[in-house]
């Protein structure tokens, strides 16, 4: 059997034989499925098995014939066993692997931990893309996870992913989720966005307001139209631009 995908139904055909190949097409096919059970049986020997369907295939043409029909539940290695009514073993196919389905994007969430309120220019950021509830919060490693963040002045930044790994992955393609980091570099309003094979998860876009820095005075300046004579007793008007150490324009007073 190939790979198949999890809690998706399979079917394959049963052709019971004797010891030299012999085809056994003797007897009802309607008293061979009582008879006989066919089990699904994973590799892992904390998971149960898993009973099977028995159906004639072509009675009128071999009774000795069938459809086996089964769901993986899980991903892992898995097989299908042939036994006696005295649970004996007769015969055990080749294992093959339960693979789990890729996920969509709504299927997906995520989580921007951990994060305080207030959001500051040149703070580190961090998150974590997780699925959805129980068996479905771990990945097939197969996703197409796309991470993008637009700074306030335009410029889209792609931000590398990393898988991490499940603590008790049955084989390689299983992962518990993805975390990417960035930097939010400048003041204003950062747009993230998290796509799972082209569609956004929950929660993106997602805005992430930043503060400026404290002002720096080398990136400060004071401008003013009268800077080299003033008369006493007249206003004179000055133009202060604060700028913080990453060169963001401060709009709001009273930062010192």
């Amino acid at each position: 059997l190939p790979d198949v995908l999890c809690q998706a139904p399979q079917r394959c055909t049963l052709v019971l034989a004797d010891y030299f190949g012999n085809i056994c097409n003797q007897g009802s096919p309607a008293q061979v499925p009582l008879q006989l059970n066919v089990l699904l049986v994973s590799s892992s020997d904390s998971v149960p098995s898993c009973p099977c369907t028995l159906l004639p295939l072509h009675p009128s043409l071999c009774s000795a014939a069938f459809t086996v029909a089964f769901t993986v539940p899980a991903p892992g290695l898995w097989a299908l066993q042939l036994q006696a009514p005295d649970g004996s073993c007769l015969a055990t196919s080749m294992s093959f692997r339960g693979l789990r389905r890729t996920l969509q994007g709504r299927e997906c969430s995520l989580d921007l931990a951990p994060l305080p309120a207030t959001l500051t220019a040149g703070q580190p950021l961090a998150l974590q893309l997780q699925g959805g509830q129980g068996e479905e919060s771990v990945f097939s490693g197969l996703e197409s996870v796309a991470v993008t963040l637009s700074t306030p002045l335009g410029l889209k930044l792609s931000l590398p992913v990393v898988a991490m790994p499940a603590l008790q992955a049955t084989h390689l393609d299983q992962v518990l989720g993805y975390c990417c980091s960035g930097w939010l570099v400048q003041a204003g309003a950062h747009w993230l966005t998290v796509k799972v094979g082209g569609a956004h998860v929950q929660g993106s876009p997602l805005c992430l307001q930043t503060l400026p820095l404290p002002p720096a005075l080398q990136h400060s300046t004071v401008k003013s139209h009268t800077t080299h004579s003033c008369t006493a007793g007249n206003p004179t008007m000055f133009m202060i631009e604060a700028r913080d150490i990453l060169g963001g324009q401060i709009l709001v007073g009273g930062a010192g």
